[in-house]
């Protein structure tokens, strides 16, 4: 009796076991991967971005598996690197640098992983898509609105500026392209200077506090900055300094730049907000389609931006609260 019982038991193990294995293969292929190598997570639009793909891929059914790269483009590297060794359905990509990133998605490539890139543009490499916003859209309302500010000042459209920027990130280079393209069409608007380093608000600060000791008061009217870390070193600058007389237009919705443009006597004129979230979540859609061999609705896919000023913040902001409560739960804690 012991000897059939054993063998019954054996045998019951046995036809158990390809089961279970189905149930496995089964579960890995509602469940795909994608690795999501991001700039960084300490400024409120990278969170907001990782917080819509995180948001949307738990509507999917996809384990996202995101890095954060600390804008170190060797880490990011390492990470994309990462993600091909483990094999994933697919990769989302914010570069750190546009051009130092190609060599890794050229390697995804050639494993045969798909890469959807968001916000930024590798500058080599082979996109499934890329889902960001028209920069040089944002460049030219940018460069609209500091105009418009500048024919109140001085009854006529002139005035002096200074651009930082990071040219090693595709999305500024569209930026400045499309401000310069306004700015030629007035010939007293003047362009001092340009600055070009990374993405860091020390770096930033710096910058401008030297751009402020070389042009004295009266001597420049408009700070541009293309991104929101150059935004918020800028704010910081020219407010520690007292100078009033220099008006900052802004790129980016981070919280204190969205504060600084809600603030009567703060220089910040306004701000060109674009839907990090709304890149998230239409990255992670992206990668679905790839994952089911699907086309991508378009090589670059637009997400709309807005221009908020002093006169409209108010209402945005009230708005603007609700998706905040939404995300949260998705945040990086």
């Amino acid at each position: 009796m012991c000897k059939k019982a054993l063998l019954v038991l054996l045998f019951v193990a046995l036809v158990s076991v390809p089961f279970s294995v189905f149930a496995g293969s089964e579960k890995e292929a509602e469940n795909p991967v994608v690795g999501f190598s991001i700039m960084d997570y300490s400024v409120t639009f990278l969170m907001d971005l990782l917080a819509g793909a995180r948001q949307e891929a738990e509507k999917y059914g996809i384990e996202l598996k995101d890095y954060n790269s600390q804008f170190d483009t060797m880490k990011q590297i390492n990470n994309i690197e990462d993600s091909i060794a483990q094999n994933v359905d697919c990769i989302m990509v914010h570069p750190v640098e546009s051009g130092a990133v190609s060599p890794a998605i050229i390697s995804a490539n050639e494993a045969g992983i798909p890469v959807v890139a968001v916000d930024i543009k590798p500058d080599e490499g082979e996109l499934f898509c890329f889902v960001a916003s028209d920069n040089v859209k944002i460049g030219e309302i940018a460069a609209q609105e500091m105009v418009r500010h500048l024919e109140k000042k001085y009854g006529e459209p002139r005035g002096k500026l200074v651009i930082v920027g990071n040219d090693m990130i595709s999305s500024m280079r569209l930026r400045k392209i499309g401000l310069k393209k306004v700015v030629e069409g007035y010939p007293n608007i003047e362009i001092l200077d340009e600055h070009d380093f990374v993405c860091q608000v020390p770096k930033a600060i710096e910058c401008v506090e030297n751009v402020l000791q070389k042009y004295p008061e009266g001597e420049i009217d408009f700070i541009m900055p293309m991104n929101a870390t150059h935004v918020l070193g800028t704010i910081s600058a020219v407010t520690s300094a007292g100078r009033y007389d220099v008006n900052i237009m802004g790129i980016d919705r981070d919280e204190d730049i969205l504060k600084a443009v809600a603030d009567p006597g703060n220089p910040t004129i306004g701000t060109i907000i674009q839907s990090p979230a709304d890149i998230g979540r239409i990255g992670v859609q992206m990668c679905w389609k790839a994952i089911n061999g699907e086309t991508a609705d378009s090589d670059f896919i637009e997400v709309p931006t807005k221009l908020l000023t002093k006169d409209n913040i108010k209402d945005f902001l009230s708005k603007a609260e609700e998706e905040s409560r939404a995300l949260d739960p998705y945040r990086v804690k």
